[in-house]
């Protein structure tokens, strides 16, 4: 053992007493204890982890724009095909709305995400909603008419 001063140097400092069958008091009874809880960390912590980041997802509200990104995402695209079937039926002006309509949809969420906390993002995320179901009440009626049978 090293010893400056009167102190001792190296890792037996903080390794403390090494234990020893003759040295009872030494000898740590909690380590199988210390042990089974390290290793019951090691196995149940991922899923805590696990559990506090769907919380923290949900507790922000991320979940709810990742739906919202994908249910309106989807109703941009629809209306994108929507308008390429109906410019092939020869309803250019359905089409036109369709292509419009699925513009809107997308610049009036993803628009409205990016200015979240003010007014006029809120706006266009409403823009976006009224101008959805106001292309699918059009669309519907026009199909509706187009193959409803004649009575």
């Amino acid at each position: 053992m090293n010893r400056i001063g009167g102190t001792s140097m190296g890792s037996d400092v903080l390794a403390g007493p090494t234990p020893s069958p003759t040295n009872e008091s030494a000898f740590d009874h909690g380590a199988p204890g210390t042990r089974f809880m390290l290793g019951a960390g090691v196995i149940v912590g991922p899923f805590y982890v696990a559990v506090g980041l769907i919380q923290a997802l949900v507790r922000d509200g991320l979940v709810h724009f990742i739906a919202g990104a994908l249910g309106f995402t989807s109703l941009g695209v629809s209306c994108f095909v929507a308008a390429r079937a109906m410019s092939r039926r020869n309803a250019r002006s359905l089409a036109r709305l369709s292509l419009f309509s699925g513009l809107a949809i997308l610049l009036g969420f993803f628009g409205g995400f990016a200015l979240a906390g003010i007014l006029p993002g809120t706006a266009g995320i409403w823009f976006a909603v009224v101008v959805g179901w106001a292309w699918l009440t059009l669309l519907s009626l026009h199909l509706y008419r187009v193959t409803a049978p004649n009575t």
